[in-house]
């Protein structure tokens, strides 16, 4: 049976204690919003910098949610006067709290930053709760943030390829089933999933009532339905990189060290891997 690591679960997954919060650097997330900075100061976290994953991102590249170069992250955490001793503690506003906030707890942790918590039930529930809440804008002094990019956290499209062959990693994808049997999909992403791959939805894993993880005997046994331990080798892949970094938050929960993302997901397939995807169960 998987044992849930509980060293890393409080490491990675911060739980309501505002004294905690007031020394630690906390981030407020907004994605896709039309006017994101203007719901920022509608409302957050008392103490809360702010980052739009917007301009956190290449603008460059042609799939949408592309990783920032190290340069745009340095520029952006130095902007907001995150530094690189800070703990770092990232909540979003939007109610399905494990969307955008594991991408960027993922973006850190590939950029060489590991001092990196969710905020566990994100922002409804710390409103919810009657916790500090303000409209004043925070203002931190710039800083000079300097990344440590490492490559081991990340699939390539070549780790793929050779995959379906090897066989060496698990590959999850962590999409809706109607998504990854071909019943749905977004504009401009490919149908149906890469062959080999399995579907591991992410949403089953959290009470979508509090926004907090289940139990952690509801997280093992969800887990182990796909034969997913601490020492699985796993590629995580989704449409466009967000949800995948869901499954690999809940990997490092358990312990899992070799877990690495596919960061442009099914926008990729459709440029790499229409011969091998696969529209049905």
């Amino acid at each position: 049976m998987i044992r849930l690591n509980l060293d890393r679960l409080s490491t990675a997954c911060v739980c309501f204690d505002f004294t905690i919060l007031t020394n630690l650097k906390c981030l407020n997330l907004l994605h896709r919003a039309n006017d994101a900075f203007q719901e920022y100061k509608d409302e957050h976290i008392q103490g809360a910098v702010f980052l739009d994953l917007r301009e956190c991102r290449d603008k460059s590249s042609k799939y949408s949610n592309a990783l920032p170069s190290s340069d745009t992250f340095e520029r952006e955490l130095s902007s907001i006067g995150i530094r690189n001793d800070h703990h770092v503690i990232i909540y979003e506003k939007r109610k399905n709290v494990f969307y955008a906030a594991p991408r960027v707890w993922m973006m850190f942790r590939i950029m060489g930053h590991e001092k990196v918590s969710l905020l566990n039930g994100g922002f409804s529930l710390w409103k919810q709760k009657k916790y500090p809440i303000t409209s004043s804008i925070e203002s931190l002094p710039k800083t000079i943030y300097s990344s440590n990019f490492t490559n081991k956290l990340l699939a390539s499209t070549e780790d793929l390829k050779e995959n379906l062959t090897s066989k060496t990693f698990y590959h999850i994808d962590t999409r809706s089933k109607k998504q990854f049997i071909g019943e749905e999909s977004p504009k401009g992403f490919a149908k149906g999933h890469l062959i080999g791959s399995i579907n591991v939805p992410i949403p089953a894993c959290f009470d979508a009532k509090t926004n907090c993880f289940l139990s952690k005997e509801e997280i093992e046994e969800y887990l182990e339905k796909f034969r997913i331990n601490e020492t699985t080798p796993i590629i995580s892949s989704c449409n466009s990189g967000m949800t995948a970094c869901g499954g690999l938050f809940l990997l490092y929960c358990i312990g899992n060290t070799d877990a690495r993302l596919y960061p442009s997901g099914m926008q990729g397939f459709k440029d790499e891997f229409l011969d091998e995807l696969e529209i049905n169960e």
